[in-house]
């Protein structure tokens, strides 16, 4: 094949390992020049090891990666990489806020003049050249990007990515999630920049996991299932159902969903929430009763508990725990009502990593200890082993840091602090992030027992098989919008996935 008849990218039986667990096996996709190319996948599918070994972070085991036709040598570098015309456009842009936007265009390329100094007004003039070419010409190339919005930032990401302004043109730009942050009307000016480079030769890898963007913008759709190629189809004539089927890989139809009523009164009552990117959201958990909370990235639900709890504003809300209302809600009131968070950032948010495991066992429920004499020591050390001992952490004793803590060790200990801190509603953001598989049962099961014993519990998590193993009702939300409610027997991966993405 010449060099003008190859693929924009061929990617042929890569393959890639960390230690014994194989996360891509005998991956093979390819790009044509000027094609927009959708790429699926549930969360583990290896969507995100693909990208890391495409832009050089990963070392491939096996197979082979061309850009037009030019094979990149395994320890190929990122300016290799980017010579050959293989770009990246991820989720974070990379662009500095202090910067205007043709100094961020023109990054390591100052266009200059006799004397050496920068020339910012053929700067300014070449910047605005490639801003129109991608229909952008409403930004000033003299702003700073902390002034624009997230659209615009994605505009000037893309155009910075397609290279023109430094000496480069792009072959081929992989979008990683772009479209998280921006609003409806945002991503369709994204799309429409994306659709005129497509029309000039460039091919994009569009990984999201938004099954109707897919639909609008891909040309063809390759899905990943464990770390291999399920499937791959031009994407006009399918719908959203049909990308489903070939995500999950299992027959599914659609059914009318209704949630069935659990057993318990209602504990947490929300009425209206809204701010952070949810709008009017309203629901309910009960006594004794696991509530799943997700969606697809962005949909608003990561936001929710930090907003039940006050740590981040609300415009308008009426939350209830047990009967005590709010349309304030703040964290002494949250502490007050019963209401417990424990954050997915566990060292930045719910704990201290400084500090040793019984002081973190017991960090918040002091009270339990106080003395007139002070805090008792001896009960307070008995408490903190109780955890220990109940959850199996692996530490030397609770006197060592929590930082010298291996994740789930780390999590194991503030779930038990939650358990022990006699709060009636409990709140959990991604609880199993980050920890080994043994951890993470002992941490699940612990969840359940919370309920058991008579808490309420919303758990938000972006991993769908954990939840319909784990809840009782899930909750999925879309654009910061509550969508669906799954109960029962409806309650599946792939039912969490079709609402998430429909």
């Amino acid at each position: 094949m010449s060099a003008v008849d190859a693929p924009a990218l061929d990617i042929a039986g890569l393959s890639k390992s960390f230690g014994p667990v194989q996360v891509l096996r005998h991956v093979d996709l390819t790009l044509r020049s000027g094609e927009i190319h959708g790429l699926l996948g549930i969360n583990g599918s290896g969507k995100s090891t693909l990208i890391k070994v495409l832009s050089g972070l990963h070392r491939l085991d096996g197979g082979a990666i061309r850009v037009d036709g030019d094979e990149l040598s395994a320890s190929a570098s990122a300016r290799e990489r980017h010579k050959v015309g293989l770009r990246f456009m991820h989720q974070d842009l990379g662009l500095c806020p202090s910067m205007s936007v043709a100094e961020n265009l023109f990054v390591g390329h100052y266009q200059r003049r006799w004397g050496g100094w920068i020339d910012y007004g053929r700067m300014h003039r070449k910047a605005a050249e490639q801003l129109a070419r991608l229909g952008a010409d409403h930004i000033d190339p003299a702003a700073a990007v902390a002034d624009l919005g997230p659209g615009e930032r994605a505009l000037v990401g893309m155009v910075r990515a397609l290279g023109a302004t430094n000496g480069s043109q792009a072959r081929v730009i992989v979008l990683d999630e772009p479209t998280t942050s921006l609003t409806l009307t945002e991503t369709e000016r994204l799309f429409a920049a994306v659709r005129r480079a497509a029309s000039e030769g460039v091919a994009f890898l569009f990984v999201t996991h938004d099954m109707e963007e897919i639909l609008r913008l891909t040309d063809r759709v390759t899905v990943l299932r464990d770390g291999h190629v399920a499937d791959c189809r031009d994407t006009a004539g399918l719908r959203v159902d049909d990308l489903v089927r070939m995500v999950v890989g299992d027959e599914f139809e659609r059914a009318e969903l209704e949630a069935t009523a659990p057993a318990g009164e209602v504990l947490l009552d929300v009425r209206g929430l809204s701010g952070g990117g949810v709008d009017d959201l309203s629901f309910e958990v009960r006594r004794r009763e696991v509530v799943g909370l997700t969606g697809l990235v962005g949909a608003g639900h990561e936001e929710v508990p930090y907003l039940l709890v006050g740590a981040r504003p609300s415009s308008r809300l009426s939350v209830s725990v047990d009967g005590r209302t709010t349309q304030r809600p703040n964290p002494r009131w949250a502490r007050a009502a019963g209401m417990t968070l424990l954050a997915a950032d566990r060292l930045g948010e719910s704990a201290v990593p400084n500090a040793t495991v019984r002081e973190n066992a017991t960090l918040g429920n002091l009270h339990a200890f106080r003395r007139w004499t002070g805090v008792d020591r001896g009960a307070e050390a008995q408490r903190s082993a109780g955890i220990v001992r109940r959850y199996d952490v692996a530490c030397v004793d609770d006197q060592a840091p929590l930082r010298n803590l291996s994740g789930g060790n780390q999590q194991k200990v503030l779930i038990g602090r939650v358990e022990t801190s006699r709060g009636e509603m409990v709140l959990l953001h991604a609880p199993t992030q980050g920890v080994d598989v043994g951890s993470r049962q002992r941490i699940l099961r612990a969840v359940r027992e919370l309920a058991e014993g008579g808490c309420g519990v919303l758990v938000v998590s972006n991993d769908y098989e954990e939840l319909e193993g784990l809840c009782d009702r899930v909750l999925v939300m879309r654009r910061g919008r509550l969508v669906q409610s799954l109960a029962g027997s409806q309650n599946s991966r792939h039912r969490i996935l079709a609402a998430a993405a429909s």
